[in-house]
């Protein structure tokens, strides 16, 4: 009895302590949890790869697509009701590039405020830094649209002509809710591939990596929060001969910096990322053609006299199912009915049907027709040319504008190269990679090369 009841009172001064320890426990989570005065919040919302998808409208189609900043500022609006002076808007760059919309207001009725600029204006962006499509039209198309931003633009590797001076301003400091955010950005050197002539004289690029760490520190200085908006690929590898100009990509290399960031906002590949975490580094992505939007939840905490983010929490928010913001939308009537009245214009006729259904893997009279006028624009004896849109083709009677636009809806860089004839036969080898033969020779489309 006398060891029952010894036991007996064992177990209950265990659960007494056990019960003191939970309590105690519980009061300490709650004296972390109900800290405001040490604590602070913040949401980044960030967008890329825009490609001036402003409205929720596929021009080239001439119809209704998901996405759109129209949707976005839907979302804005209800997370700056509920995070009041808590939200920093963020772009990581290519807004300027890609449809009719951004073709029409760059090449044929250039305003003082682009209507993308114009859109990003009244979503009250914050900071932006330029990809490399935003230089497709020319340094003097991206220098009017930023005059007309009410946001600055940043870049810390793209440098007036050959010289010392850079461009933008490398970073910028935002405050908002008491917290000190710096906001830097860095584009793939990918931009003097294709625009190299239209920017020779007016735009340099210099290799990221050896910018990271000093750049970093600088930040730190200034700033509770440091991101990074980087416009270009995740690893070291490139679409492209290297050779003087740096990797495609570098966004390891925050990683593996001595000085790193906090977050970096990747752009320029067209992938999503919700988060992931490299050596402490956030890394994240949201969707192109403002099909989505990445928004990250920082909390901070005052260490050792200053602030320092304690979690860092990351969603991706789909925006194919969000309403459009009527305000937005009504702003950009205007310019959306003058680039669908343009694209409407006739060009011609055509007395048969031409299809690009099969182009990839047959000839088609309409290719051939792209490649003659290739080569007769420059002089080339060969051409080379993607099919883009096996949907796109003239129908049989009138051919207008944005039949024409569909064949290929975005601003291409046409190019004349030299080659070898090892270079020639690499080409064609590669190409051949779109094909394969099954056991019994027939040849036929290989379904893992898109």
């Amino acid at each position: 009895m006398a060891r029952k009841g010894g036991y007996r009172l064992r177990r209950a001064r265990d659960c007494r302590d056990i019960e003191a320890m939970l309590t105690l426990a519980l009061l300490t989570v709650l004296i972390q949890t109900q800290a405001p005065v040490d604590t602070l919040h913040l949401v980044l919302v960030a967008t890329t790869d825009i490609h001036g998808r402003v409205m929720g409208w596929d021009h080239a189609g001439d119809t209704a697509a998901a996405g759109g900043l129209t949707r976005a500022a839907t979302v804005l609006d209800s997370l700056r009701a509920r995070y009041p002076q808590e939200v920093v808007l963020l772009d990581a760059g290519d807004a300027l590039q890609g449809g009719a919309l951004a073709a029409y207001f760059a090449r044929v009725d250039p305003r003082e405020v682009h209507p993308v600029i114009d859109a990003m204006n009244t979503l009250g962006y914050d900071v932006a830094t330029p990809g490399d499509h935003d230089f497709d039209f020319g340094a003097g198309v991206f220098d009017r649209a930023l005059a007309g931003s009410t946001f600055p633009w940043v870049s810390a590797n793209l440098f007036r002509g050959a010289g010392d001076t850079l461009l933008l301003h490398p970073f910028a400091v935002v405050q908002r809710n008491g917290v000190r955010v710096a906001v830097a950005g860095f584009t793939t050197p990918a931009i003097l591939v294709g625009n190299r002539e239209r920017l020779r004289g007016r735009v340099g690029v210099r290799r990221i990596e050896p910018l990271i760490e000093p750049l970093v520190r600088s930040m730190r200085r200034e700033a509770d929060l440091v991101v990074i908006l980087s416009h270009g690929g995740l690893d070291r590898s490139s679409s492209y001969d290297t050779t003087g100009i740096g990797p495609e990509g570098s966004g390891l290399r925050f990683a593996e910096s001595l000085a790193r960031p906090d977050l970096v906002v990747r752009g320029h590949s067209h992938e999503s990322l919700r988060d992931s975490v490299i050596c402490g580094v956030h890394f994240v992505q949201p969707p192109p053609r403002a099909a989505g939007l990445s928004v990250v939840h920082v909390r901070l905490v005052v260490r050792e006299g200053r602030l320092e983010p304690s979690v860092i929490r990351s969603e991706l928010i789909r925006l194919d199912r969000v309403p459009e913001n009527p305000r937005l939308v009504r702003r950009l009537s205007e310019p959306h009915a003058t680039v669908r009245n343009w694209l409407a214009a006739k060009l011609g006729d055509s007395d048969s049907i031409f299809s690009l259904t099969v182009a990839r893997v047959e000839d088609t009279p309409l290719m051939r027709f792209v490649h003659s006028v290739q080569r007769a624009a420059t002089g080339a004896t060969l051409s080379a040319a993607s099919v883009v849109n096996l949907h796109a083709g003239f129908a049989r009677g009138e051919i207008t504008r944005r039949e024409v636009f569909a064949l290929y809806p975005e601003e291409q860089t046409l190019l004349s190269v030299r080659l070898s004839g090892a270079d020639l036969r690499e080409y064609l080898e590669r190409s051949a990679r779109y094909f394969y033969s099954d056991s019994t020779g027939l040849v036929a489309v290989n379904r893992y090369v898109p």
